[in-house]
């Protein structure tokens, strides 16, 4: 059997059936919303949080459909579910990188600049270790990334913080 999707729903005695199966498709729209759908509870969870049926729900996951879920939809799931899949495949669509800027408050500044540095730090040292032998794996490279996409996170979201309180323009 190809990869894919089983729906499980369950009957009033409680007994468990296979509703459908959904073909997966990686790095679709409807492999994103099969994810934001998951993180959501399942199929029941995610239509009680919106304004569509499950079975609604279950022809936006597949990509079989010409059904996608509706930008408001994916909005209020994404919120409940605290889950960016779909902001994230539209945003890497267009060749960007999706980036949940979260940033310090008057309350934390202390710990959030020492926090970047302490991070900041980190990056240096690991990227280093990795130069040790004049070469970096795949591995090596992708963590190294992570690092710096979150420091450039950070360091962003103190931006944002800091022209909010018109030290910058």
């Amino acid at each position: 059997m190809s990869e894919g999707l089983r729906i499980d729903t369950f009957s009033s005695r409680g007994r468990s059936r296979v509703h459908s199966y959904i073909p997966k498709r990686n790095g679709t729209l409807a492999d994103a919303t099969a994810k934001l759908i998951e993180a959501c509870g399942g199929l029941a969870p995610a239509a009680e949080m919106c304004r569509v049926s499950t079975t609604m729900l279950s022809n936006y996951m597949n990509p079989e459909q010409t059904a996608v879920i509706p930008a408001d939809i994916a909005m209020t799931l994404e919120h409940l579910c605290g889950k960016a899949f779909i902001t994230d495949h539209m945003t890497a669509s267009h060749g960007g990188r999706l980036m949940i800027i979260d940033g310090p408050t008057d309350r934390n500044w202390l710990r959030y600049v020492g926090d970047l540095t302490k991070d900041y730090a980190k990056a240096i040292s690991d990227t280093t270790k990795a130069l040790e032998d004049n070469r970096i794996s795949e591995d090596e490279a992708r963590e190294i990334c992570e690092a710096l996409l979150e420091l450039s996170r950070k360091a962003l979201s103190m931006h944002s913080a800091l022209k909010e309180k018109g030290a910058s323009k």
